[in-house]
């Protein structure tokens, strides 16, 4: 009988563990290590639990002797890759971040509909005194993009750059703001007034009575059916069969039938796991209305990502917030950059300070289901439905 009193259990996430490591050592002994293959042989020959992130290839064919692994993110489509045994129990974290990410979606939602990137733009709070903003800081090829592009350019959220600004996506400081509170520079307010728009203007849309089309029906999904609920959204729920009702969508449908339901939708928020093809295609994006918006904060794999930025370009939708990205950190010359209208978020949609914490609850917690004789509560069942 396989018990679960001392097992030689790894850690491989040095970013948690600082407070990751603590809060399971106090329970069990753990080893940790930056990276699978730094050890060796006959100490990976040793490890039956693996706590982690993602693996690269092959790396789990280094522990043979793996009987349980603990995933301190919610991903799995990469563990046959990276050489997982048919058999080896999995549980992970997705319980963790779920209000985090649907409360970021929703931001990202209202970012776009409220059109508060120009806001942010137009009318910018200046630093407290020694420090700098964003735009000023330097250091991502998109700020130096910005800095060569000629007044007039498009920017994310339907603005446009005058001259000298120089600033990340949605945190652009017009030119003249690049002081201290009170110590703009000479003629500062002037060149700051010229850029805004009149007092009274705006380009809001309402998301009470909007018709959204939520993609994804599990916790993260159903949790952001719940938000736009109560916020007066219509939500038609998009799974992979449609068989089980996600509660309080007016409609669940599968992703099969997503091209027919997406002429009905104002919006779409994306909260699918990866894809072999992509569910927002051309097809779907040019179903939607102009004033329609995108977010997303599933797998990038979900997404054509040349049909959205050509969509973007078009301006046959309104906007798009991404949190996920192909390729991450986002390469300096990736042409997102210089998608008009799209905001770029560096997939931090999880994050909150307490994260670390729960996430070492949860493996705690399975941890407890096992030495009970009981199925670990996080257990992860490869095919079940988005």
């Amino acid at each position: 009988m396989v018990t679960w009193d001392r097992p030689e259990v790894l850690v491989a996430h040095s970013k948690m563990w600082p407070e990751l490591v603590p809060r399971i050592a106090a329970e069990i002994e753990v080893r940790q290590a930056e990276t699978i293959a730094d050890l060796d042989p006959a100490t990976r020959a040793g490890v039956e639990v693996l706590v982690g992130y993602q693996f690269p290839p092959g790396c789990l064919e280094l522990l043979p002797n793996l009987r349980w692994l603990h995933l301190t993110g919610t991903g799995t489509d990469h563990l046959a890759a990276a050489g997982l045994r048919p058999g080896t129990l999995v549980t992970n974290a997705a319980r963790v971040p779920v209000e985090a990410v649907a409360e970021y979606a929703v931001a990202g939602l209202f970012m776009l509909l409220k059109n508060l990137v120009e806001l942010t733009e137009n009318f910018p709070v200046l630093p407290a005194e020694g420090t700098t903003t964003a735009g000023q800081a330097g250091g991502t090829a998109e700020r130096a993009a910005h800095a060569a592009e000629p007044a007039g350019t498009t920017r994310p959220g339907g603005t446009t750059a005058p001259a000298g600004t120089s600033t990340p996506a949605g945190t652009s400081t017009p030119a003249g703001a690049t002081g201290p509170a009170g110590s703009a520079a000479p003629a500062g307010d002037a060149a700051r007034a010229a850029v805004r728009p009149a007092w009274y203007t705006g380009r809001a849309v309402m998301l009470d009575g909007a018709t959204v089309l939520v993609l994804g029906g599990g916790r993260i999904g159903r949790a952001v059916v719940r938000r736009l609920s109560a916020l007066g959204a219509r939500c038609i729920a998009v799974t992979r069969t449609g068989r089980t009702p996600v509660p309080l969508a007016v409609k669940t449908v599968g992703v099969g039938q997503v091209l027919d339901v997406a002429a009905e939708a104002d919006h779409i928020v994306g909260c699918l796991p990866a894809t072999e093809q992509p569910v927002v295609d051309k097809a779907v994006l040019a179903a939607l209305p102009p004033h329609a918006v995108f977010v997303n904060v599933g797998r990038a794999s979900t997404v054509d990502e040349e049909a959205l930025y050509e969509a973007l370009r078009a301006q046959s939708i309104r906007g798009a917030f991404l949190d996920v990205h192909r390729i991450e950190p986002l390469p300096d010359d990736d042409p997102a950059w210089r998608v008009p209208n799209l905001v770029i978020s560096p997939h931090r949609a999880f994050a909150f300070p307490g994260e670390p914490a729960e996430v070492a609850r949860t493996f705690l917690d399975n941890l407890a289901d096992l030495r009970a004789g009981r199925t670990p509560r996080d257990a992860v069942n490869l095919g079940e439905e988005p």
